[in-house]
């Protein structure tokens, strides 16, 4: 089966609620939003659609924060947790779209660094 074939298959499994399908395509997602987000954040202006969407969740982020207040760590994000904040949310919300498909703060645990 080919690779989109198989994410296919997997989405749809996802959508009917299918818990395995839902902890694999998180496993699938995780590292790939963390390296999008990062290349999105380090170019900074984004001309296709995902980077706009990375930069405007990045935006959004920050200004959950105005105040400074902590978000990872004890610290503002920034830097790498900025990257690991914004691929959580767009992660989370990614999930959040296929009914069932699991808790909504899952997609970054394999892949924060400790």
């Amino acid at each position: 089966m080919n690779e989109f074939s198989h994410l296919d298959n997997l989405a749809a499994r996802v959508r009917q609620g299918e818990q395995e399908a839902a902890d694999r395509l998180h496993e699938l997602i995780a590292p790939q939003m963390v390296h999008l987000v990062r290349r999105a954040l380090r170019h900074g202006a984004g001309t296709s659609p995902l980077d706009q969407r990375i930069l405007a969740e990045a935006r959004q982020t920050l200004a959950d924060n105005p105040d400074g207040a902590p978000a990872l760590a004890g610290h503002p994000p920034e830097g790498e947790a900025l990257v690991r904040q914004v691929a959580q949310r767009l992660c989370d919300n990614l999930l959040r779209r296929a009914p069932q498909a699991g808790a909504p703060t899952r997609c970054l645990v394999d892949t924060v660094l400790a």
